[in-house]
């Protein structure tokens, strides 16, 4: 069995931003957004009442592209290079973005508990 390259998360290995325009950017974002509903179990963290008054649910608009634009450290001239990760990578290191957030915030919240 011969093994193929893996492709970006865009299941493309061409760069979504050139050529292609709204054809490709409309099946890069339905593709994500299949792998999202997946993802969104193990992805997933709890809003706390703060975040839900701050108003955190106004970011589910930009759905992936707050994945994409976190590892890109919020520099859209990155985000290219961050859409053609093979998909595994992608997912893998929010996976681990996710796990490094809820070890602080439970790191914090016993620091807390500590000092009083």
């Amino acid at each position: 069995m011969e093994r193929t390259k893996s492709r970006g998360i865009s299941g493309t290995s061409l760069n979504p931003f050139s050529g292609g325009g709204a054809a490709r950017s409309a099946f890069f974002y339905q593709v994500v957004s299949g792998f999202m509903s997946a993802e969104d179990i193990a992805l997933a963290s709890i809003q706390t009442e703060i975040e839900r008054k701050a108003g955190i649910e106004k970011f589910t608009q930009f759905r992936w592209m707050n994945a994409v634009d976190a590892l890109a450290d919020g520099d859209p001239l990155k985000w290219s290079a961050i859409l053609n990760l093979p998909y595994e990578t992608f997912f893998l290191k929010q996976l681990m973005r996710k796990t490094q957030a809820d070890y602080e915030k439970k790191y914090m919240e016993l620091l807390e508990k500590d000092r009083k």
